[in-house]
């Protein structure tokens, strides 16, 4: 079964730097670096095979673990690579205790003819595999070095692990570097890791199999993720392999969840050559990052962890135009005043209300809503289009129409702007003739002015133009007329 948490969004704005870095490694390591590991894992193998240091190991091997599935006969032959050898030969590399012994010298012992032999070229196939980069520096408890606990991590087996890989590692990690930040967020990467491969090491620290890959340092995130979100409710997706759904459930469940998932795989010895104890290691280590993570967020950190209250206006909405279809429009009318009152200004709200009012255009309720959802357009460009064939509706439907003046010179301005000339001539005249001193009349006939210039209309332009003149003499308005007239 497969579960991931699918929270937080995405912003170009802040952009996941260190995530994207990280990704960007791990790919330069697999593309730059180890794309030579096939070649030189080939030459160790040949080297194996052809220096008969295989028909010296492999069948001492397969008398050691004769009792188990081994048949001798059809090991006669090792001195070619063939898939039944190389099976024994990872079988004998994955038995550790047979390994110590065989470098012990207890295997093949000094007083073996063939010793000095073996020798030599056990030390030369050992050169030869430390020229590979992915096992190098991989980390091999058996024969550790420092920096293996550091450079396993950006190192990967094959290309669908690398995939897998990244892209566990930009779902979690965008989500905790936006809420941490990015130093916070790099810690607790590095660290995760460092206890994934730890741990590791501390269960198999007389094994010669090598570990690598982000999953012990993603595994912690995924542990810090938990305790972060503690027992807020997260969106999750979880699919097993013939199903898939999405659902919410608090985040510290997750933990028991991933941790013992990883224990039961590795105590009931499931093969695939996965790391169970180093993704273990990484979920404790990151659990336990995340609890300090958690004392040193800011109040903005925190509250990206917090749970978002859903919004009740989606299903408010829904809700009214239930009611709207059944004709109760009261109780539509309610519902959307609802969301007006936790939203003021909501478009759709707003937009369905006028719709509704309409089929009792006589009320002061349609006249009032037909003024907020007016005064909603004229301010957003966006809506501009669309606000004259709400004016038209209005103005056909209502008696006596009551628009405030101000609105007026917004539906002029907008009208010149979208090409509806005529509309916003009407309202310019029908303001000078009953408002003449409205302030923003000049500047509206002046717009007027331009767009029927614009049109090619010139002698209705000049017409407008003269009125202005002689309407307002000393606006600024004129000065700008008389500024570009010659002479």
């Amino acid at each position: 079964m497969l579960i991931i948490p699918l929270e937080g969004k995405l912003s170009w704005r802040h952009p996941p730097v260190i995530t994207l870095l990280v990704i960007a490694m791990n790919c330069l390591v697999f593309f730059a670096f180890q794309s030579g590991d096939d070649r030189r894992y080939m030459q160790a193998f040949e080297f194996y095979f052809d220096s008969g240091l295989a028909a010296m190991e492999l069948p001492r091997y397969a008398a050691h673990v004769a009792s188990e599935t081994v048949d001798a006969p059809e090991l006669e032959d090792l001195q070619e690579v063939n898939p039944q050898a190389l099976n024994l030969f990872f079988k004998m590399r994955r038995d550790s205790d047979f390994m110590d012994a065989l470098y012990r010298g207890a295997v093949i012992s000094p007083s073996d003819s063939d010793y000095a032999t073996w020798q030599d070229n056990r030390t030369e196939f050992d050169k030869r595999c430390d020229k590979i980069i992915s096992y190098r520096y991989a980390l091999v408890p058996a024969e550790v070095r420092p920096w293996m606990f550091i450079t396993n991590m950006f190192l990967h087996g094959g290309l669908a692990h690398l995939l897998g890989n990244m892209v566990f590692l930009w779902i979690v990690g965008c989500i905790l570097e936006s809420g941490l930040g990015r130093l916070l967020y790099s810690f607790t990467y590095i660290l995760s890791g460092l206890c994934a491969s730890g741990l590791y090491f501390a269960v198999h620290h007389n094994s010669y199999v090598p570990s690598l890959g982000a999953s012990g340092a993603i595994s912690g995130l995924m542990g810090a993720l938990t305790v972060l979100y503690g027992l807020t409710r997260i969106r999750v997706f979880f699919s097993t392999g013939f199903y898939f759904d999405y659902f919410r459930m608090p985040a510290a469940l997750l933990l028991p969840f991933w941790l013992g998932k990883e224990l039961l795989a590795f105590y009931l010895m499931a093969s695939g050559g996965v790391a169970y104890m180093a993704h273990a290691g990484g979920l404790l280590g990151g659990a336990l990052l995340g609890a300090v993570d958690k004392l040193l967020l800011t109040p903005a950190g925190k509250a990206f962890f917090e749970e978002t209250p859903e919004d009740p206006v989606p299903e408010l909405i829904e809700e009214a135009m239930k009611r709207f279809s059944q004709l109760d429009l009261a109780g539509a009318r309610n519902i959307l005043q609802k969301v007006l009152a936790i939203q003021p200004g909501h478009a759709e709200a707003l937009g369905h209300l006028f719709n509704l009012e309409k089929q009792e255009p006589h009320t002061d309720h349609f006249h009032e809503t037909a003024r907020q959802y007016l005064f909603l357009l004229t301010g957003r460009h966006s809506d501009h289009k669309k606000t004259y064939e709400v004016y038209k509706e209005y103005i056909n439907l209502a008696d006596r129409p009551t628009l405030p003046h101000q609105l007026y010179t917004r539906l002029a301005a907008v009208f010149l702007e979208t090409g509806k000339i005529d509309a916003g001539k009407k309202i310019i005249v029908t303001l000078i003739r009953h408002r003449p001193t409205l302030e923003a009349l000049p500047a509206l006939l002046l717009r007027l002015v331009h767009a029927l210039e614009k049109q090619e209309m010139s002698e209705k332009a000049q017409k407008y133009r003269t009125l202005l003149c002689q309407r307002y003499p000393n606006s600024q308005e004129v000065r700008m007329v008389l500024k570009k007239q010659p002479g």
